[in-house]
């Protein structure tokens, strides 16, 4: 496979998202301040916040697309091509560095 790793794609699918959890927090203040706002019966203060709070809103559904569309990793091709085993073995290698065993002629039950 040419793309990027499993664990690359997913790192930089992570940073998006915590990116738009970020945006996300901001979205909901002014949506706490106007619930305030309203309970007070501000009017005026009101109109200006309801005029603001859709940008806010937008900036993080334009993160999440852009994330959703941003997803590098094939995974079908990966599994087609033997590279998401290949990371599975390699993980695995790293994990356990004395390696995984087979036993020759023993039940599943019995390699545990």
């Amino acid at each position: 496979m040419t793309g990027p790793s499993i664990e690359t794609a997913l790192t930089a699918l992570d940073s998006a998202l915590e990116s738009g959890e970020r945006q996300a927090a901001a979205a909901l203040a002014p949506v706490r301040r106007l619930r305030w706002l309203c309970s007070a019966g501000d009017l005026a203060a009101l109109d200006t916040q309801l005029a603001q709070a859709p940008a806010l809103a937008e900036r993080l559904a334009e993160t999440l697309r852009g994330t959703a569309e941003g997803v590098a990793y094939d995974a079908e091709q990966a599994c087609a091509d033997g590279s998401y085993l290949a990371e599975l073995r390699a993980e695995a290698a790293r994990l356990h560095p004395a390696g995984l065993h087979r036993q020759q002629g023993a039940r599943p039950a019995d390699r545990l």
